[in-house]
């Protein structure tokens, strides 16, 4: 029966079958030979004790801050209607691949996934399908060198102060400058990155914003910074040179061709340009002595630095000379000694047949006629050479005498 006052029969025999949604009692009756049926509210009652099915609602576990491809993070769940509780994860909202049992859960999902947990405990039954807490945990994918716009910068000289610049359509994005693909050593974060150029350097943009995490290891995008070296020019050399007369010094470059180069020699700067052989020879002409240094030197890429110096010196000029002498000599005789200034030239005549000269300046006349003489200094800056001529008077007949 149903009821204790034995009203509603709902079976007859030993067993009954029930399947009450809430806690309810049931009532049973005996009879047989020799024994009556029970009285109203006689009957043995039966109480069949009903738990509750959990619900979501049992159940707090909130979905976690959004994650990074490949970070690992824990789930919790807690309840404070069912005390000690026993917490169940699934991957399925039908509650049917159970893949963990505990109130906290560790995931890496590759992928934004939701898991749905249930609660059983004292008194209460395990969710049914489709009514488990849904946790949802968000995986943001990782940025990428194709998210980045970073260009190579044109190349700069040694020294150059350089601005990298990286830009992305990704919201809120945040960008970090490494010296290695492998972005360990973070040197920078801002889109512009100012550096000073050394030496050809490869640098690593990575990006981050919203929905988007940092790159991974060598998924940075590359910038490279091209620097070409500073030239370097050094004069050098010595020479001593008439006036009016040219000089050579010797410049020595390293660079790229072609050259230019502004050189002074203490008063005034002259420029040579188009200089295409890293040994260079420098033409001077100074009026007087000087000392030549470089004031500046550029090559195809650069401006460089300069060394060196180089000295001409101009002796004085000499003015060559012929004293002493005769202005003529008999033929068979000799004259004075003719003296060449300054001393230690060399002689000549012409034509002998006439005279000739010795290296001391004396002539001796042979044939009557007028003999051009040569002096030749041997010293620098001299007149090359001085003349002068003598007469040749032939010799009187000796005289006969008679009587």
């Amino acid at each position: 029966y149903s009821d204790a006052a034995l009203q509603n029969k709902i079976g007859t025999g030993v067993t009954l079958d029930v399947s009450p949604t809430v806690t309810t009692s049931y009532y049973a009756t005996v009879s047989g030979d020799g024994a009556c049926a029970n009285a109203a509210y006689t009957g043995k009652g039966v109480t069949v004790t009903v738990n509750r099915t959990a619900t979501a609602a049992d159940i707090s576990a909130n979905a976690p801050a959004p994650v990074c491809n490949g970070t690992s993070v824990t789930l919790a769940a807690s309840s404070t209607t069912v005390p000690g509780g026993t917490f169940r994860w699934y991957q399925d909202a039908g509650l049917q691949q159970r893949v963990y049992t505990g109130d906290q859960f560790t995931v890496a999902p590759s992928a934004t996934t939701t898991y749905y947990v249930t609660v059983s405990g004292s008194s209460v039954c395990e969710n049914d399908d489709n009514t488990g807490k849904d946790v949802q945990v968000v995986v943001n994918r990782l940025a990428t060198a194709a998210d980045i716009t970073a260009a190579n910068p044109p190349a700069v000289c040694t020294g150059t102060i350089e601005s990298l610049a990286a830009s992305s359509t990704i919201p809120a994005a945040v960008y970090n400058w490494y010296t290695d693909p492998a972005l360990t050593n973070n040197v920078y974060t801002g889109p512009s990155y100012q550096v000073t150029a050394t030496a050809n350097t490869s640098y690593y943009v990575t990006v981050q914003g919203t929905g988007v995490c940092a790159s991974a290891a060598n998924t940075g995008k590359r910038v490279q910074v091209s620097v070409n070296v500073r030239p370097t020019a050094t004069l050098s050399g010595a020479a001593a040179i008439c006036a009016g007369s040219t000089a050579n010094l010797q410049v020595t470059f390293t660079g790229t061709a072609p050259w230019s180069i502004v050189y002074t020699d203490g008063s005034a700067s002259q420029a040579v340009n188009g200089i295409n052989t890293p040994n260079y020879t420098l033409n001077v002409s100074p009026a007087a002595n000087a000392t030549y240094t470089l004031l500046a030197v550029n090559d195809a890429n650069c401006t460089g630095t300069v060394s060196g110096s180089g000295t001409v010196t101009t002796p004085p000029a000499v003015t060559a000379a012929i004293t002493g002498g005769a202005t003529a000599v008999c033929a068979g005789s000799t004259s004075a000694p003719f003296i060449g200034n300054p001393a230690g030239g060399a002689w000549s005549i012409a034509p002998t047949t006439t005279a000739t000269i010795d290296a001391g300046g004396i002539v001796t006349g042979i044939s009557a006629g007028t003999a051009t003489i040569t002096y030749a200094p041997n010293v620098a800056c001299a007149q090359p050479s001085v003349t002068t001529t003598i007469n040749v008077v032939a010799a009187l007949a000796t005289p006969v005498i008679s009587g």
